[in-house]
């Protein structure tokens, strides 16, 4: 008798990414849709009128403060609000039933008030000993006539304004947190409506906190959220930290994720001085951290990634062999020109270092601020060719690879996943540090944010262009801006977005983005809207995505006819098809996501993105 066993197949620690069944919910938890609704709709209600009365009511308090001002003559006398008015008759009621109900009781009872005080005074001072003659003999001199002579100075309020300037100086140059909250930038909670202007210039706050040197935290040993104070207090994550975490698993982690193909030197170019651009930055902070001993709030670990797609070509010496294109040639010759511009300075590079992989190869460059540039260079022979399979294949190495195949403890890995960013560009973005600082901002604000992105500015010649530039003006001054306030925002766009690890490590997230094409509806939604797609697979795990409008990249757009109707005849079926499959999975994604609401459902179906 013989009995055969099966062993079950162990999953790979970088495989270890699920895609979970939808759930369906019943009976009482659908009870309570109707309470949540009705909740939500009362706080859209309280919001837009606290916003109103507060705006209105500082806007008409100022103007009619400078309109009576302006007015001031001497020997000058003008009534305001004489004239019969029909809005202003009610108001008249109700100062003429005030006067009958509580202004004639109040003279009687402030009569009494004003006796019991003055007896009380003198009660105290005749205890004491001492004389309450004074109160009677200087008597008429306090209450007879005084004349007071006033001169009218007009320069005076030259001197007014240079000493409200000069005490609200701060505000011109600030020091504080970017994306502070109200509470750390003003002192009192409240305003003057009167003086709105002059009431927030001197409530804001003086940022006078020096520099924190590193061997001052051993003798203060205090919280670290004090020099991280972006960070929102509001998380699911346990409020305290596991023993096996380290501090430097809280680091941020910055992984700038690239994609090329055929682009022109030009466009390389900006690309290429924007990674010099970060590598210097880094470096800065690095040397500052290291020799200079300042802790700073911003020091971030940064490695540059570039996947490029149909990188070899049949050789020339023999067809059984591949040599890389002269896209890839082009790529290495532009290295060295972006960084002399970038330093200013004649500099060479030292040449890649050249793995062959699976895949076809990679080529490892060490930049001048001592940061690491990889190119992996994919033959479609090997491996699947395309934008989406290289997203694919840049989350699993370096999520998967890199972070999940390390030797230490789960709580470890989830905090590093937290703080470790992914930065996808296209091949021909610029931008410049401090638009990637200002996304970290918004990430450590939040930590339930999937995603973030900046504003994106076209930039060519022609009218193609000019077009462009409006449409993309209107769609994040006033599509973005909307999606941000009422809701959050459906697409991040790839070619400058700042990706958290956590969120794109969840069910049904970065597994799910794995799915092969096999409907007509697959290869709109899922290959030719890729960046939609993920952020619609984050907005249905419960994540927010954010716009930022401070964070500027720009982005070479189509200047020709025939260019411009390729690229939206992609987006526009990937767009359709990604708001559509987020519409028909309304019920669900509103229960799960606090972000989207049954409301901002109804304004994505009403507006002209449908159609």
């Amino acid at each position: 008798m013989c009995c055969s066993t099966r062993t079950v197949q162990e999953t790979k620690a970088w495989d270890v990414f699920r895609v979970l069944p939808p759930k369906t919910e019943s009976g009482s938890m659908e009870n309570q849709a109707c309470l949540e609704f009705t909740v939500k709709i009362l706080k859209v209600i309280a919001y837009l009128a606290t916003f109103i009365i507060v705006l209105g009511s500082g806007v008409i308090s100022k103007t009619a403060i400078l309109f009576m001002t302006s007015h001031i003559r001497p020997d000058r006398v003008i009534p305001y609000c004489n004239k019969d008015l029909v809005f202003m008759r009610p108001l008249w009621k109700v100062k003429e039933r005030l006067k009958r109900t509580r202004y004639f009781v109040y003279i009687f009872m402030s009569i009494w008030k004003i006796v019991g005080f003055f007896l009380c005074t003198l009660g105290i001072r005749w205890y004491r000993g001492e004389s309450i003659n004074h109160f009677f003999t200087l008597f008429s001199r306090g209450f007879s006539q005084h004349k007071i002579r006033i001169t009218e100075h007009a320069w005076i309020w030259l001197l007014w304004l240079l000493s409200q300037t000069w005490i609200t100086l701060h505000i011109w140059t600030p020091k504080c947190e970017r994306l502070a909250t109200t509470e750390k930038l003003f002192v009192l909670p409240m305003y003057d409506s009167l003086l709105i202007d002059q009431s927030l210039g001197l409530n804001r706050r003086r940022d006078d906190e020096k520099d924190v040197k590193t061997e001052e935290l051993a003798e203060r040993e205090k919280d670290p959220d004090e020099y991280y104070e972006t960070i929102s207090v509001h998380t699911d994550a346990s409020s305290t930290t596991p023993k096996t975490v380290k501090k430097s698993d809280s680091i941020t982690r910055i992984y700038a994720c690239a994609t090329m193909w055929h682009e022109t030197q030009d466009e390389m170019m900006e690309m290429l001085k924007s990674i010099l651009r970060m590598d210097e930055d880094q470096c800065a902070r690095r040397v500052a951290q290291k020799y200079l001993r300042v802790v700073d709030p911003d020091y971030y670990e940064f490695e540059t990634h570039i996947f490029f797609d149909d990188a070899f070509e049949i050789s020339d010496v023999n067809d059984d062999w591949s040599q890389v294109n002269r896209f890839v040639k082009l790529l290495i010759s532009t290295i060295d020109e972006a960084a002399t511009h970038v330093h200013e300075t004649h500099i060479r590079i030292r040449p890649p270092i050249k793995y062959p992989t699976p895949y076809g190869g990679r080529l490892v460059w060490t930049l001048p601020g001592k940061t690491k540039m990889i190119a992996h260079l994919k033959d479609k022979a090997k491996i699947r060719h395309r934008k989406r399979w290289s997203q694919v294949m840049y989350m699993y190495y370096l999520l998967g690879h890199r972070l999940m195949e390390l030797p230490i403890s789960v709580e470890r890995k989830e905090v590093m996943a937290e703080n470790t960013y992914l930065l996808t560009l296209d091949g021909d973005i610029d931008f410049q540090p401090h638009a990637v600082r200002l996304l970290i901002d918004l990430m450590k604000k939040n930590r339930n944010l999937g995603a973030a992105c900046g504003r994106i500015h076209p930039i060519g010649s022609g009218p193609m262009v000019w077009y462009q530039m409006f449409e993309y003006a209107i769609g994040h001054w006033l599509q973005k801006a909307t999606e941000h306030m009422i809701g959050c925002v459906l697409c991040s766009p790839g070619c400058f977005s700042l990706f958290r690890g956590k969120a794109l490590m969840d069910d049904n997230v970065m597994k799910k983005y794995t799915i092969k094409s096999n409907e007509a509806r697959h290869y709109v939604q899922y290959d030719q809207g890729e960046d939609r797609w993920l952020c619609t697979l984050l907005l249905q795990r419960g994540y927010r995505v954010e716009y930022s409008a401070a964070s500027d990249a720009y982005t070479h757009c189509p200047e020709g006819f025939n260019e411009f109707y390729n690229q939206r005849r992609r987006w526009v079926p990937s767009t359709m098809a990604n708001i559509m499959d987020l519409l028909m999975d309304y019920k669900a994604t509103i229960k799960i996501n606090d972000n989207i609401s049954l409301p901002y459902i109804w304004y994505q179906a009403s507006t002209n993105k449908i159609y």
